[in-house]
């Protein structure tokens, strides 16, 4: 049996009847009202979550759906009112830190921020970084978006939010180019931009193989270079439309080309020869490689770029 005051509180964060929040409360535009098709989830979990506080994942799926649909302070409400044992699960601290962030609680931010590293989610990062870019911090949203990137590679909403972090900061003066290549979570430094040529990005092969963790050497007699990378070779020829994957020839669509002194490859080709997901935000001119394969959400992905 649970104290009377935390009954109370646990009825009151799911009583059905919600008031419209204010201008600028966090709440989103749906003014409390749930979206039709959640209607008789949601009331089941409600009774589950009634009946049982204990329920971990009841809890944490209804706190999901209410954060979802825009009800952070009902998000925040529930998971707070709910005991002290189940609140300290991972799923449902993780809402909680979330939700309290998107109704402006800054407050939040380091205990979010410690549980990302041991129960890294795309989800928290996204809210991080919403959180960071609101107060100004546009380089510590790009780290936390691209951490979700990292995670969730394939989500246009993941991506866009990366993309406009990133161009933020480079209006504020920050060494971004305008065609940024982020790997596993990591904005690529590149001593030459990448550019845009016949629709693929061609980009610093050094710089793409060494975020990989690959090897790379360079032949000036055939002027060829090879990468390396557990147990796959890959080998690129200037100006040539053929390139070999472990021996096996395959087809560029745009040859290797040196540019400032610097040999560039498609960002395609080379990724995916290695075995990573390559994601083009064509909103922001953003490439994103991931070695994790996740199911799709959305793309923005138009043409070939990348």
């Amino acid at each position: 049996m649970l104290p009377t005051g935390v009954t109370s509180a646990l009825q009151a964060a799911l009583a059905p009847d919600m008031v419209a929040p204010p201008p600028g409360s966090g709440e989103g535009s749906s003014g409390g009202v749930l979206v039709p098709n959640f209607g008789s989830l949601i009331d089941q979990l409600q009774t589950q979550v009634a009946n049982n506080p204990q329920d971990v994942n009841a809890a944490a799926e209804l706190a999901s759906m209410e954060l979802a649909n825009g009800q952070t302070s009902q998000a925040a409400q529930l998971v707070g009112s709910l005991p002290p044992s189940v609140q300290s699960d991972p799923s449902l601290a993780l809402v909680g830190d979330e939700a309290r962030l998107q109704a402006g609680h800054m407050s939040a931010l380091p205990g979010l921020a410690q549980l990302l590293q041991s129960h890294p989610d795309s989800t928290g990062f996204v809210a991080m970084g919403e959180a960071l870019a609101r107060s100004g911090d546009t380089g510590g949203a790009v780290s936390a978006f691209a951490n979700a990137s990292a995670l969730d590679p394939s989500s246009a909403a993941v991506t866009n939010a990366l993309g406009k972090a990133l161009q933020q900061s480079r209006q504020q003066g920050q060494a971004i180019p305008q065609i940024p290549v982020v790997v596993d979570g990591q904005v690529i430094s590149m001593d030459q931009a990448p550019v845009i040529q016949q629709g693929r990005t061609l980009a610093p092969m050094r710089a793409i193989a060494q975020s990989l963790g690959a090897q790379v050497s360079w032949d000036p007699t055939t002027q060829a270079v090879t990468a390396t990378l557990g147990n796959r070779t890959v080998q690129f020829t200037i100006g040539s439309n053929d390139y070999t994957v472990n021996g096996q020839q395959q087809t560029l669509d745009v040859p290797a080309s040196i540019v400032g002194g610097r040999t560039m490859l498609p960002v395609r080709a080379f990724a995916e020869a290695f075995g990573q997901q390559v994601q083009w935000n064509s909103i922001y001119d953003l490439v994103v490689v991931s070695g994790l394969s996740q199911p799709s959400t959305g793309s923005n992905s138009t043409g070939s770029s990348g």
